[in-house]
């Protein structure tokens, strides 16, 4: 997805987490991609306070996110 980079085919229509068809539910995914992309370290997670960290697993039906261990 533009300058990051990363795959972001899966938010595309048809993809696997397009829906909910929402910028909230398409950033979620992106920055989370960016973020295991680019090292899981703070500094790839500033997306200037519209992102932030957690524990707990945003994956939902077939749509499966990359978690840190």
């Amino acid at each position: 997805c533009g300058i990051g980079r990363v795959d972001c085919s899966v938010i595309e229509k048809h993809g696997d987490c397009y829906e909910p068809d929402t910028i909230w539910s398409h950033a979620s995914f992106a920055f989370n991609v960016y973020y295991h992309t680019n090292g899981n370290n703070r500094i790839a997670c500033y997306f200037g306070g519209t992102a932030t960290l957690t524990k707990i697993n945003p994956s939902y039906g077939t749509c499966s996110y990359d978690v840190s261990k």
